[in-house]
């Protein structure tokens, strides 16, 4: 068996923006698209401190813990297995 697998960490935040997924004309959910083409793995970005010193989102909301088990619950449904990786966001900022 391959792995084949993708990113999808900003899925949700591109849903709330408006996003929406077709094949051959047919709106799906992602999940249902990248099943049907094979998918069977995705990486899920946890960030474990999303926000800055003042309490202010740094953007990434949507890799919070909620929001990637939400992801891995949807995933879960089609049979697709989860990598994750963790990122401290304020390493980002030099704090």
């Amino acid at each position: 068996m391959f792995i084949k697998g993708m990113d999808i960490s900003t899925l949700l935040e591109e849903e709330v923006c408006g996003a929406k997924y077709y094949d051959n004309g047919v709106e799906q959910d992602l999940f249902a698209i990248l099943k049907a083409y094979g998918t069977n793995s995705v990486r899920l970005r946890l960030w474990n401190d999303p926000y800055a010193p003042d309490g202010t989102l740094y953007g990434a909301e949507t890799n919070g813990l909620n929001k990637v088990i939400i992801l891995a619950g949807r995933a879960k449904k089609y049979q697709m297995v989860c990598s994750g990786q963790a990122v401290r966001n304020r390493s980002l900022t030099g704090s």
